[in-house]
């Protein structure tokens, strides 16, 4: 097999740029189509992986010598490791999950958008993403390739800009976050400003993974980049993110903490593909709620809020009881005193950690190529995602 030549990246920020223009020129010469997910999709799975200096080559070489079928395959397969390591993400990345995963006919997609999608998976490789990992913490590729992928006059439509790093850091660095606090954004993107908060904390000493991270936006894809940016940033297991107009459905938070918990006390009992199966059926369930939500009176939203506080906190939740035997109602969340409270009852209810049992490779359809990066996901795919991150058993 011939080795496959990889450009240097140079600078982390400059690559960022140059690497975002790649993908951007693969996917349309590809001619893929607008489906944007499947582009993100890739970009971001592939992201978390770091495999060692010594086997970089070896995983470029491998991944040019696959057919789009066996891509499609591995892609899968990561992308369901990701749902076990973080059932608690699975709601806002579902939209990169769903095309690869998904047992709808309708996420389904065509044979040239699975080539388009490989040769983006080639570009990146060569184009020296790997070298990115070194530096995760610095850059937001991500958001990136998601404004270079839609054209301008889409952005102002939507009213969205792509805040610099360099400014997200400065704001950051004006306030400090403590650790323990929360910090809200409910136009969050991709996750800049959370970024330039954790390093803004690194930088002063401090454990951004001990942070309450509360994010919305109304684009789901710049949520799902937010949800993958949450892992690469190591944010920690208490991140909330919601897709919702915040002008017009105040309980955006309430929502995001429900579906969060709701996917978490699925994982608890769920294989892979029963929690796949469940994820789509909650999914399309809230999706409903929220447009009987948004259709609804004041009188609706009156019960949907009387609901959200009696939610209970989920980490408080008692374990199941044998038949039989009655199981106690679990607790009801309790305000805090002072102007902090409902901060502090939103910091309760997510910070719920849990370890999920480790996910063994499946049968490899295309020999040594999926057995080597089935290596690497082991060494920098879920191993990174729970241990860097610090996830404790629940």
């Amino acid at each position: 097999m011939t080795a496959v030549k990889v450009r240097p990246g140079g600078p982390p920020r400059q690559h960022v740029l140059r690497l975002s223009e790649r993908v951007v020129e693969t996917w349309f010469g590809h001619h893929g189509g607008n489906n944007l997910e499947i582009p993100m999709s890739v970009v971001a799975v592939m992201s978390l992986l770091s495999p060692p200096h010594e086997e970089r080559q070896a995983a470029i070489d491998e991944t040019a010598g696959m057919s789009p079928e066996a891509f499609g395959g591995v892609m899968g397969v990561l992308w369901q490791r990701f749902v076990r390591a973080r059932p608690d993400l699975v709601n806002p990345v579902w939209p990169f999950v769903r095309i690869w995963v998904g047992s709808s006919d309708s996420y389904r997609m065509s044979d040239q958008a699975l080539a388009a999608a490989k040769a983006v998976g080639d570009t990146l490789l060569r184009h020296d993403l790997f070298s990115l990992a070194d530096n995760r913490y610095d850059v937001d590729l991500l958001g990136q390739v998601l404004t270079e992928l839609r054209p301008k006059s889409s952005l102002q439509a939507r009213g969205q800009f792509y805040t610099p790093p360099d400014v997200c850091q400065l704001m950051a660095a004006m306030t400090v976050l403590g650790e323990g606090e929360s910090v809200s954004d409910p136009a969050l993107g991709s996750g800049g400003m959370f970024r330039g908060a954790a390093q803004a904390m690194r930088e002063q000493g401090l454990d951004p993974t001990t942070v309450t991270w509360i994010g919305n936006d109304i684009d789901d894809l710049a949520i799902a980049a937010a949800a993958v940016n949450a892992v690469l940033w190591n944010l920690g297991p208490n991140v909330v993110l919601g897709v919702a107009n915040a002008l017009t459905e105040p309980d955006w938070v309430g929502r995001a903490v429900r579906m969060r918990n709701e996917m978490v006390s699925l994982a608890r009992n769920a294989m892979t593909l029963d929690l796949l199966r469940g994820v789509e059926q909650l999914i399309q369930g809230a999706a409903a709620e929220g447009d009987e939500d948004r259709d609804g009176g004041d009188e609706q939203r009156d019960e949907v809020e009387d609901d959200r506080v009696d939610e209970p906190v989920v980490g408080d939740e008692p374990e199941p009881e044998p038949a039989g035997q009655t199981v106690p109602e679990p607790p009801v969340a309790e305000p805090a005193a002072g102007p902090s409270a409902p901060e502090q009852v939103v910091r309760e209810q997510v910070r719920q950690r849990v370890k999920p049992e480790r996910v063994e490779p499946a049968p490899s359809p295309d020999g040594d190529a999926e057995r080597v990066w089935h290596e690497w996901c082991d060494d920098a795919g879920v191993v990174l995602v729970v241990d860097a991150v610090g996830l404790e058993g629940s």
